[in-house]
């Protein structure tokens, strides 16, 4: 029988993987919440490569996340996936704000 939390689990934490690996290289910052939507001016007062590598510290702590989550739940401790779910999209929210403060060019 397969293990379908796993396999949910493995995928997510992949795709966050993949997603880091490519923020550390200093590619993807239009898949930023927030970045995508400026203009070129208001783009121009923010440093992509700091934005970016801020970016993939986020996605690796989320594989922490999803990680912890999932074997809390093997425990048999039961971590209910909406309060996870809204957790994880607070912390997202969060640390976006703060990853644009962040990255503003002095």
């Amino acid at each position: 029988m397969m293990n379908i939390p796993f396999i949910i689990t493995l995928v997510i934490v992949t795709f966050l993987l993949l997603l880091g690996i490519m923020f550390r290289m200093g590619k993807g910052a239009d898949l930023i919440s927030g970045y995508s939507l400026m203009s070129k001016e208001k783009k121009s007062l923010y440093d992509e490569k700091k934005l970016t590598t801020y970016s993939s510290y986020v996605s690796y702590s989320l594989i922490i996340l999803f990680i912890v989550w999932y074997l809390f739940s093997r425990q048999g401790s039961y971590i209910n996936i909406y309060g996870m779910g809204f957790f994880i999209i607070i912390y997202t929210c969060i640390v976006n704000v703060i990853i644009i403060k962040m990255s503003k060019k002095h």
